[in-house]
C-alpha cells in the first residue's frame, strides 16, 4: 500500500506491507517526514476499518531530527487487540523531525502490518 496512505487524513485508505509476491516478514516500518521540526507528545495510530488484516499488535516509535540518526525508542508497546485507534502518549516532549513507526508483530500472528493513519501530537504551546 501507500505510503500516502497513513498520513492522508482518511481512515477509510490505508498502507500495507506487501502481501502479493510472498508477504514481507516483521519487522515492518514507515518513515514520516513532517517538513519541520515539531514538539511531539504523542502518536495516533488508527488501524485500517475494513479488515482486521495487519492490525498492528507490538510497536516501537522512533523520533529523529534528521531522517538519519534515530537512537533507542521514544515509545515502545502492544495495542490492544480490540481497539482500532490507539494513542501512544510520550514520556516526555521530543523534539523532531521524522517518525519511524516499527510494527513488530500483528494482532493475528499474521505477517502483514497496515496503517490507516498516523498523526503526530503535538504539546501545546
Amino acid at each position: 500500500g501507500n505510503l500516502e496512505h497513513a498520513v492522508d487524513g482518511d481512515t477509510e485508505t490505508f498502507w500495507h506491507s506487501r502481501w502479493s509476491g510472498g508477504a514481507a516478514q516483521p519487522p515492518h516500518f514507515l518513515v514520516i517526514d513532517y517538513g519541520q521540526p515539531l514538539n511531539f507528545e504523542g502518536i495516533r495510530y488508527v488501524a485500517r476499518a475494513d479488515n482486521e488484516n495487519g492490525h498492528v499488535k507490538d510497536y516501537e516509535i522512533h523520533l529523529s531530527g534528521d531522517g538519519q540518526e534515530w537512537g533507542k525508542p521514544a515509545a515502545k508497546g502492544s495495542f490492544r487487540g480490540d481497539a482500532s485507534d490507539e494513542v501512544v502518549q510520550l514520556r516526555k516532549t521530543i523534539r523532531a523531525r521524522y517518525v519511524k513507526f516499527v510494527a513488530l508483530s500483528e494482532q493475528n500472528g499474521q505477517p502483514f502490518a497496515s496503517v490507516a493513519e498516523l498523526e503526530a501530537i503535538e504539546a501545546v504551546k
